[in-house]
């Protein structure tokens, strides 16, 4: 499941259990979204979303879709909606958002460190991975949306139309992320001052959040479902 503790004026948001991918169903997402209503509601000035263990997130929950009570596509259909509205809420966060991503981020989980304002990536463990081209499974329009805003033209066919597994110098190549370390704590360490330099600018939470959605002006309502 999730934490969420403060530190200064920085929350914390962390994917806790090192055996854990951090897959992501409805249950999860409601939890984290619930957190970062904790964050819009408070003093902080910036959100940092970390991981324990080897994942950042390996994307949706298909066990939990294949094995929970109903039918699949039922299950499919709540998974997804949970799915858009945390990309949603993460969107709508209301003050900077980095995220330091200490293992592999796949799929789902990738698309999750995209919805960051700013990304920070262990060097020595871990990929970042689009598998649903492996899988076989279309990338949904309104997901897309957010994918075609965050990747350059480059990196859509790596990731995307190729599916390459990245490495973390292969995606700051590519300007996934913003910025690789040597180790999980150095990664955190600078994800964290990072995000504590953003903190002390204490801009207003509204302007910050109206710069955000001008700059993804349709992402959030294709999100919700409102074009």
């Amino acid at each position: 499941m999730c934490s969420l503790e403060r530190v200064g004026d920085v929350y914390i948001l962390r994917f806790t259990g090192d055996l854990d991918e951090h897959r992501l169903n409805p249950a999860l997402c409601d939890e984290i979204i619930r957190n970062l209503a904790i964050v819009n509601e408070s003093d902080a000035s910036a959100l940092l979303t970390t991981n324990d263990g080897k994942y950042f997130s390996n994307g949706l929950d298909l066990a939990w879709v294949n094995q929970a009570p109903g039918s699949v596509s039922a299950r499919m259909q709540s998974q997804s909606k949970a799915y858009f509205r945390l990309l949603s809420a993460f969107m709508l966060v209301n003050v900077p958002t980095v995220a330091a991503i200490c293992g592999h981020a796949a799929a789902g989980g990738l698309i999750l460190a995209l919805a960051h304002d700013h990304r920070h990536m262990r060097q020595d463990k871990g990929f970042v991975y689009m598998s649903e081209m492996d899988i076989s499974i279309p990338i949904p329009p309104r997901v897309m949306s957010l994918i075609r805003c965050k990747l350059n033209p480059r990196a859509f066919v790596e990731t995307v139309l190729k599916g390459t597994k990245l490495t973390a110098t292969k995606a700051k190549d590519l300007d996934i992320v913003d910025a690789v370390h040597g180790s999980s704590k150095e990664t955190f360490d600078a994800a964290l001052a990072e995000a504590t330099r953003l903190a002390s600018r204490r801009w207003k939470k509204e302007v910050y959040l109206s710069m955000r959605l001008t700059m993804y002006p349709q992402f959030v309502p294709r999100l919700e479902g409102r074009l």
